[in-house]
C-alpha cells in the first residue's frame, strides 16, 4: 500500500514539474513577444505569417502546443524549416486528392514550389551574409582553378565586397535570398541572366539551390547564364534545370580560363 502511494506521489510530482516547466516557457514566450515593438510584430506577422499558412491545420483543430510553436515561429527565432518538418503541422490532404498527391508529378510540383515560402528580395541587413556565402564559395570552388592567392585571400573580403559591390543600388535590387530563419543562399540576376547563384557551404545538398533556380525561372524568367568551363558541377546543375550549352565561350576577365554560355 505504501509503495503504491509512493509511486502515486512521484507521478504527481513529475506532473507538477512538467506543468511548472510549461508555465515557465509560456512566460518566457510572452516576455519575448512583449519586448518586440509594434513595428517589429507587424513586420513578422506580415512576412513569416504568410509563410506559416502553408503548414497550419484547420484553425479549429489547432492544439495548445501548436499555438505555442506558432507564436515562437512568428515572434522568436524558431526557424520555419523546423515547423515545416513537423507532420502535425501539415495540412490534412482530402482522401479524394490523396492519390494525386502521391503521384510523382504532384510531388515534383510540390517540391518545386516551396521556394515561395523562403525566397525574398535582399535588404541591406542581408548583405554581410550574402558576401560571406560568396567569399567562401569562391575560395572553395574557384581558388583550385585560378590559384590566385592575392585575390581569393587578400582582395576578396566580406566587408570590402559589401561596400564596393553588393551595396550598389543596381546590384542589391536584383538579389534574392533564401531565408528560412537564416540566409543560406542567394541568386543575383541581370534581366533574365543569372549572374550568381550560391548556397552556404554548410547547407549544400539540401535543395536550396534547386529552389533558388526554380524561383528564377518561374518568377524572373531566367533563361541564360555564363559558367566557368571547368566548373563541371555547376554546368551539370544547370543542365538538370533545362539549360543547355550553346557553344559560345569567352575568356574570364584577366585570366586564361573560359566561360561557357548556357540557355534554356
Amino acid at each position: 500500500m505504501n509503495e503504491k502511494l509512493e509511486k502515486l506521489n512521484q507521478g504527481v510530482e513529475k506532473t507538477e514539474a512538467r506543468l511548472r516547466r510549461a508555465q515557465h516557457k509560456e512566460k518566457m514566450l510572452e516576455h519575448q513577444i512583449k519586448t518586440l515593438n509594434q513595428k517589429e510584430r507587424t513586420h513578422r506577422l506580415c512576412t513569416r505569417g504568410a509563410m506559416l499558412e502553408r503548414h497550419l491545420p484547420h484553425p479549429e483543430s489547432v492544439t495548445d502546443g501548436q499555438v505555442s510553436t506558432i507564436l515562437k515561429v512568428l515572434f522568436c527565432q524558431l526557424p520555419l524549416c523546423g515547423l515545416a518538418a513537423r507532420k502535425s503541422f501539415r495540412k490534412p490532404i482530402p482522401s479524394n486528392k490523396l492519390k494525386l498527391y502521391n503521384s510523382a508529378s504532384h510531388k515534383s510540383q510540390f517540391v518545386k514550389e516551396r521556394y515561395k515560402m523562403y525566397i525574398r528580395k535582399a535588404i541591406i541587413d542581408d548583405l554581410s551574409r550574402v558576401a560571406e556565402i560568396y567569399v567562401f564559395n569562391n575560395r572553395i570552388n574557384f581558388f583550385p582553378i585560378f590559384k590566385d592567392e592575392s585575390f581569393s585571400f587578400g582582395e576578396l573580403q566580406v566587408v570590402s565586397l559589401v561596400d564596393n559591390y553588393f551595396k550598389k543600388d543596381e546590384i542589391i535590387k536584383n538579389i534574392y535570398v533564401f531565408d528560412d530563419g537564416l540566409v543560406k543562399g542567394f541568386i543575383q540576376m541581370d534581366g533574365t541572366e543569372i549572374c550568381k547563384l550560391y548556397v552556404d557551404t554548410s547547407f549544400q545538398s539540401e535543395g536550396i539551390g534547386n529552389e533558388l533556380i526554380e524561383f528564377a525561372i518561374k518568377e524572373l524568367h531566367a533563361n541564360n547564364l555564363w559558367a566557368l568551363e571547368k566548373n563541371i558541377r555547376a554546368i551539370s546543375f544547370y543542365q538538370k534545370h533545362g539549360f543547355h550549352l550553346t557553344g559560345q565561350k569567352k575568356l574570364e576577365e584577366d585570366t586564361t580560363e573560359y566561360l561557357v554560355k548556357l540557355e534554356r
